[in-house]
């Protein structure tokens, strides 16, 4: 093929594509174009069928919830793309822990406390008695 046969093709071309934006438009139906920059938010099925191919640590239901809250906005942005922030998620969201264990340091003043408690109770001779309403503390703390 020459050179003026394929711009009479592409000219074709572009003319066929001004004409199926024209029929669209005047269906009401959305170009191709602003198809792709209008953003749908999926469906919990649609998030939880992903997240179980691709992304198994995301709990979907809460990903769902969490952006349909925020009206499908990441900060102050609309989300274009819900894959790439469940992807975003997954790196960066570490879920809370609902019974933390005490950290090193607590339990070392834990075990000083319960100490401290035995070495007074067992010198009582020299100690005042320790009042009622101190031994329901510590009995409720766990440290009798």
């Amino acid at each position: 093929m020459d050179l003026e046969t394929l711009t009479k093709i592409l000219d074709q071309l572009k003319d066929y594509g001004k004409r199926i934006k024209q029929l669209e438009s005047a269906q009401g139906e959305p170009t191709l174009f602003e198809n792709r920059l209008k953003f749908i938010p999926p469906t919990k099925d649609e998030v939880k069928i992903y997240c179980n191919a691709e992304h198994k640590s995301v709990d979907a239901v809460v990903w769902w919830n969490f952006y349909n809250a925020k009206g499908w906005q990441i900060g102050k942005n609309k989300m274009k793309n819900w894959k790439s922030a469940v992807a975003t998620w997954d790196k960066t969201y570490e879920p809370k822990q609902t019974n933390p264990s005490p950290m090193p340091n607590q339990v070392n003043r834990i075990e000083e406390t319960k100490d401290y408690i035995n070495k007074v109770e067992s010198n009582t001779e020299n100690c005042v008695p320790m009042p009622e309403s101190l031994r329901k503390r510590i009995k409720r703390i766990g440290l009798d």
